[in-house]
């Protein structure tokens, strides 16, 4: 994989530049939206999320047609927007795993020999542009599925622990694993999004993101802790009104205009 990437980029200069700055300008402005504000509209976001990946998924993964792409996309976030709460705990475990595959699977990466031809290279249409990232996508999966298959019994233990971790810890700590969540998602989004606009740009971010691992992962982990606690700080009105108690009829009475009434009085009440 690692040589997957500069070809990428070598690629991505003869892209319709609609192919990169499209997603790039939807990706940074959502990812920003999730990063401080995903906990307060987990319904919509939820949906969003699970449409979004369902078509992509569909479209350049799976190489379904359009309109079942579409089709599924819209079950998939009416589903999600139902089970809000245990899409994004599900979410949050998935992204843990993630995380920690990229992180323990970097020594088990081969490097493919993925050439973009180099004699005169003209300006592709969309449908070409398409067409070479359908490619790249699934080099990059099939590398993963090979990694995993090489990787060690205990690694894959570890993957399994974090996703349990995090689908437990996500029912114990909703606000919190999820606040983690959305920060995490929009902080990925925010990076996707600056890189495919740096790509439009001719620039190689990728590369030197690569070349300067501990910088940009400092900046990563800053943006997803600050980003948590944005969140909770911002939102903590609405997590106490969703986790204080109802008080099941005992009241003294009701408020009404600022003030409490008393119970009224009458033989029903003696």
């Amino acid at each position: 994989m690692p040589e997957i990437v500069p070809n990428i980029e070598q690629a991505a200069k003869w892209f319709e530049p609609v192919v990169l700055v499209a997603p790039g300008a939807a990706a940074l402005l959502l990812g920003l939206i999730i990063w401080l504000g995903g906990l307060g509209f987990r319904r919509f976001l939820a949906a969003v999320i699970g449409a979004v990946a369902t078509a992509a998924c569909g479209f350049l993964v799976i190489d379904w047609d359009a309109v079942t792409s579409v089709g599924l996309a819209v079950l998939v976030a009416v589903i999600a927007a139902v089970i809000d709460k245990v899409f994004i705990v599900i979410l949050a475990a998935a992204l843990a795993a993630g995380i920690g595959f990229a992180i323990l699977a970097k020594p088990y990466f081969e490097e493919p020999a993925v050439v973009m031809p180099t004699e005169k290279p003209t300006r592709l249409t969309v449908e070409q542009s398409l067409d070479v990232v359908k490619t790249y996508i699934s080099d990059c999966v099939d590398e993963a599925k090979q990694v995993g298959s090489q990787m060690p019994l205990y690694n894959l233990v570890i993957l399994g622990g974090l996703g349990v971790i995090f689908l437990a810890g996500g029912f114990i700590f909703w606000n919190s694993v999820s606040a983690l969540c959305c920060a995490t998602l929009g902080t990925i989004l925010v990076f996707g999004g600056m890189i495919l606009l740096l790509l439009y740009k001719g620039a190689e971010p990728i590369t030197n993101i690569g070349s300067d691992k501990s910088f940009y992962s400092s900046v990563f982990m800053a943006m997803v802790l600050s980003g948590t606690a944005l969140q909770l700080l911002l939102f903590r009105q609405g997590i106490k009104k969703q986790t204080e108690p109802g008080d099941g009829g005992q009241a003294e009475g009701k408020e009404t205009g600022g003030r409490r009434e008393k119970p009224k009085s009458g033989w029903r009440n003696r």
